[in-house]
């Protein structure tokens, strides 16, 4: 009476076999899901590294064609991945054993072609400069009045940044590192 087994009723009751079609697909779109996440990661991982080896050659390139050994900062700036987007995190410096903890991350930040800002202080007042380099234990240092300096490291660690700055703008107070993608 109440109509065949196509009937409006049978569209309401979910048989046996077609909730384990859902469940099927279900599970499939998930795992599908995941691998393409994965697969986006792993891209990215991929494209970072590639650029970071790529920006490398470059700029070892423009040093011999240029013939100076240095690059400018706009060269360095020019070849640094500079992504849109990029969420960096305040780091304050209050001494020494701070600023040696800070280095290493400086250093890979710079390696990955993502220049970290850094503030300098002294008893006169303050400024804000980026480090766009890194060779052997010599940071390039770029400062926006119009001049590129490499400063050890020996001196970032010990307050002694001024050959970066005016004199008297010696401590690197913090720096920003760029988080992790």
């Amino acid at each position: 009476m109440l109509g065949g087994k196509d009937g409006w009723f049978d569209d309401l009751i979910e048989s046996d076999d077609e909730k384990a079609v859902r469940l099927n697909a279900r599970s499939l779109a998930s795992l599908g899901a995941d691998d393409l996440h994965k697969a986006a990661i792993a891209a990215d991982a991929a494209a970072h590294s590639a650029a970071r080896d790529l920006n490398k050659w470059v700029s070892e390139a423009r040093r011999s064609k240029l013939g100076t050994g240095d690059l400018t900062a706009v060269d360095k700036l020019m070849l640094a991945e500079t992504s849109a987007g990029d969420d960096y995190q305040r780091h304050d410096l209050d001494d020494a054993a701070d600023r040696e903890g800070v280095l290493s991350d400086v250093e890979k930040a710079v390696a990955d072609g993502r220049p970290v800002p850094v503030d300098v202080q002294g008893k006169d007042g303050a400024h804000a400069m980026t480090i766009i380099g890194q060779e052997g234990d010599m940071l390039q240092i770029y400062n926006p009045w119009g001049t590129t300096t490499w400063v050890s490291e020996n001196d970032f660690i010990n307050g002694h940044m001024s050959k970066a700055a005016d004199s008297g703008l010696n401590d690197a107070y913090s720096v920003y590192l760029p988080t992790a993608k």
